[in-house]
């Protein structure tokens, strides 16, 4: 189950609000999974840049990790063209809007709404 949280937060609100109300930012890792919920994000009318989601840069490497799994790679992802970047300064995962709700590497101080999974 998932909530759909459109009250803006950097990615580490996120993380503590969806761990108060016994979740985790979502994690998505099948096709299945991520058509469910971009389509889900697409019919919302949010004006942000995108919903954040439980990935981050954990090992300081060229990917990013689940935050149940730190140690272990993705088994499905969803990047836009060009990412993970990797910019100095971007370690959270956030679906982007303007990508088609497809993933980027983003700084995590930026406020968004954000998807819980239960």
């Amino acid at each position: 189950m998932y909530a759909f949280i459109e009250l803006a937060a950097t990615w580490n609100e996120a993380v503590s609000n969806c761990t108060c109300h016994g979740g985790h930012l979502a994690e998505i890792e099948t096709l299945g999974e991520n058509d469910f919920i971009t389509n889900e994000l697409s019919i919302r009318q949010n004006r942000g840049i995108g919903y954040w989601l439980g990935g981050y840069n954990f090992n300081g490497d060229s990917d990013l990790e689940w935050i149940s799994k730190p140690t272990d790679c993705m088994p499905f992802t969803n990047w836009y063209p060009e990412e993970p970047n990797l910019k100095l300064d971007e370690h959270c995962l956030i679906a982007f809007r303007w990508g088609d709700f497809k993933w980027h590497d983003l700084n995590c101080a930026l406020l968004a709404p954000y998807v819980c999974e239960f």
